[in-house]
């Protein structure tokens, strides 16, 4: 599978388009002076792949996208892909994230239990929703690429099932996968329960 069609699958995961998906789908670099540590510090990463494992974790034995070293993903991501307002937007609020989280709950977010990191984020959440709405009527709209940037915290949840998905432990032990090229069958039976097709 190339880029374009791991963009595709995982677009239709979240219901819209990824935000720097084109260059993702391009194999380019957008942002050709921008390099992951000139946005991004080593406590960055750490809270980041802290946000995610929250947004996707490990559920009944299959892994999570602290599995898949989200962090360091995220980072490229936004980084290597993000135009720069893309990347204005997601920087700020992640310091948001550090400030507001060390005032509601008297501690760094890493330093945080998962209690009050999970309400926390479910506030984002909640927000970058009610955000969604008003800012435009229809999700996928609100989601295309050459409109104003989105909620940062909508970028973090694309990051997450993107990184995750298109990672190898995403795509072979939380998807189904069968290595191609393989044969093609367009009847095949569906048990419940079953993960989506990675490939």
């Amino acid at each position: 599978m190339n880029r374009r069609e791991a963009l595709s699958k995982v677009a239709l995961i979240v219901g819209g388009t990824v935000i720097g998906g084109e260059a993702f789908a391009a194999g380019l670099h957008l942002n050709q002076n921008a390099h992951p540590s000139s946005l991004f510090t080593p406590e960055d990463e750490k809270i980041l792949h802290e946000i995610g494992g929250i947004i996707l974790p490990a559920i009944n034995g299959k892994p999570g996208a602290n599995d898949a070293n989200i962090g360091p993903f995220m980072a490229m991501m936004v980084s290597d892909c993000y135009r720069e307002d893309q990347q204005k937007v997601f920087t700020a609020g992640l310091h948001r994230i550090k400030i507001d989280f060390k005032t509601a709950y008297g501690k760094n977010f890493l330093e945080g239990d998962t209690k009050s990191q999970l309400e926390y984020l479910k506030k984002l959440d909640a927000e970058q929703r009610a955000n969604t709405l008003e800012t435009k009527p229809g999700r996928r709209e609100y989601l295309t690429v050459d409109g104003p940037p989105v909620h940062f915290f909508t970028m973090m949840r694309q990051l997450t099932i993107l990184g995750f998905c298109t990672s190898e432990i995403g795509a072979t032990k939380a998807l189904r996968y069968v290595e191609a090229p393989g044969r093609y069958d367009g009847n095949v039976p569906y048990q419940k329960g079953q993960g989506a097709w990675a490939t």
